[in-house]
């Protein structure tokens, strides 16, 4: 973990994070995440004389799949009212936990759903996402995302990374995982 915290904290490149149910997968990637948009609120407020860091309104920059959810703010999951997810979405989070097929829903459906800034797409329990038969929907994120990845000519936030990084964790390396791999990172 502390080699994938320094690797995503300096570099924008993917990553595999494969270790143990509990040894701190999510830090890994999360850490450097956080690192990395305080970076972009201190970038962006010297480039601004001193005001107007990362707020709500700047837009969404991290997405976070996992196949069931842990954290409460920030949320888009099956089984909850869209209306009030739609509504968290308009009010603008910088880092969105969501399950693969309610972020599909949403991606196809709430106009408000921006995802062209967004800079680091984490894959979490990625054998779990496979096992409970996500593929295709993964697929889809990932081709969606692509379409609408606005690309850096006039960075509209300094410090904004070119490229988005992928980070696909898992305690295991089946077929499958490889094959989410394939997918996802480059």
């Amino acid at each position: 973990q502390a080699k994938a915290v320094a690797q995503l904290v300096k570099d924008d490149s993917d990553a595999f994070i494969q270790a143990e149910t509990g040894s701190g997968k999510t830090l890994a990637y999360l850490l450097p995440i956080v690192q990395r948009l305080v970076t972009m609120s201190e970038t962006a407020r010297k480039a601004n004389g001193g005001t107007g860091g990362l707020t709500r309104d700047s837009g969404l920059f991290a997405i976070i799949l996992a196949p069931t959810h842990w954290i409460v703010a920030g949320t888009v999951i099956g089984g909850e009212k869209k209306q009030s997810e739609k509504a968290r979405l308009r009010k603008g989070l910088n880092i969105l936990v969501a399950t693969p097929g309610r972020l599909v829903d949403h991606l196809e459906h709430t106009e408000r759903l921006d995802v062209s800034n967004v800079r680091w797409l984490v894959l979490d329990e990625g054998d779990r996402l496979m096992e409970l038969g996500f593929e295709n929907d993964i697929q889809k994120i990932v081709s969606l995302m692509n379409l609408r990845m606005r690309k850096v000519q006039q960075a509209p936030i300094p410090g904004l990374p070119e490229k988005r990084t992928t980070v696909l964790c898992s305690a295991t390396i089946k077929m499958d995982v490889e094959r989410l791999g394939n997918i996802t990172l480059k």
